[in-house]
């Protein structure tokens, strides 16, 4: 919000709200997509759930190597903004 002018402030925080929000859904979507192919079509119960805790797992890798690489994009873009 700081690197806007005053009158802008509205923009910015639409803008800032919505990227929020699609972050959220495609993580969720992901997740999903992720549980459905790793479980299929099957319930969670007692005897899936090391298939959940894969899927799980695998969701968990995929998002770290995601904000590993956002970390790295914000640290580039810093040094460029300088």
């Amino acid at each position: 919000m700081s690197s806007v002018e005053s009158r802008l402030y509205g923009v910015a925080s639409t803008t800032v709200t919505t990227m929020r929000v699609l972050g959220q859904m495609s993580g969720m979507g992901l997740v999903l997509l992720v549980l459905v192919l790793v479980m299929g079509s099957s319930t969670i119960n007692p005897v899936d759930y090391s298939d959940f805790i894969n899927s799980v797992s695998i969701s968990f890798t995929i998002f770290s190597i995601l904000s590993f690489i956002g970390a790295l994009a914000a640290l580039a873009g810093r040094k460029k903004g300088k």
